[in-house]
C-alpha cells in the first residue's frame, strides 16, 4: 500500500535473525529444528552525510632505455582531473553538498560548520565562504544557482 510506495526506489538492506544451531533444539524431544517460515519488518534507516578523503595519485612514466643512450628521457604523465578550485580540498561533491544545503535548504554556513563538524569534518565557515566566492568569481555559482531554482 502507501507504506510500500513511500520506500520504493530506496536501496535495501536485508538483516537476517537467526538461531544459532544449539538454539534450533526442540524444547519437548531435543531433536532439531527446521525453518517453518520467516516473518519481515522493514524500517527506514537513515544514514547521515559521511566524508572521505580522495587522494589523487599522477603517475609519472620515463623510458629506460631512452634514460640509458639519449641525451633526454620523455616523460609521460598520466592525466588528472582539474580541481574545483586550484590549491584547495574542494571537490564537485562537497561544494555540490555546501550548496545544496545554503541555497536549496536555506542552511546558513555557520549551521553547516557546526553539522559538519558533528559528523567529524573540520570546515570553516570562512574556508565554505571563500569556496563560494571563488565558485561566483570563475562562474559556476551563478549558473548553478540558476538551475537550482528551476
Amino acid at each position: 500500500g502507501q507504506r510500500d510506495i513511500q520506500l520504493e526506489g530506496l536501496e535495501e538492506e536485508v538483516v537476517e535473525h537467526r538461531l544459532s544451531s544449539e538454539e534450533q533444539v526442540c524444547s519437548c524431544c531435543g531433536d532439531n529444528l527446521h525453518e517453518m517460515s520467516t516473518e519481515e519488518r522493514r524500517e527506514l534507516k537513515i544514514v547521515p552525510a559521511k566524508a572521505k578523503v580522495l587522494k589523487h595519485i599522477k603517475y609519472v612514466y620515463s623510458c629506460r632505455k631512452c634514460d640509458k643512450e639519449n641525451t633526454t628521457t620523455p616523460v609521460k604523465t598520466a592525466p588528472i582531473p582539474n580541481p574545483v578550485i586550484s590549491g584547495s580540498l574542494a571537490s564537485p561533491s562537497s561544494v555540490a553538498y555546501i550548496m545544496t544545503q545554503k541555497y536549496l535548504e536555506a542552511q546558513p554556513l555557520y549551521r553547516q560548520e557546526q553539522n559538519l563538524s558533528r559528523l567529524g569534518i573540520k570546515l570553516s565557515r570562512q574556508t565554505m565562504a571563500n569556496w563560494m566566492i571563488k565558485l561566483q568569481m570563475i562562474g559556476l555559482l551563478l549558473c548553478t544557482k540558476d538551475c537550482m531554482n528551476c
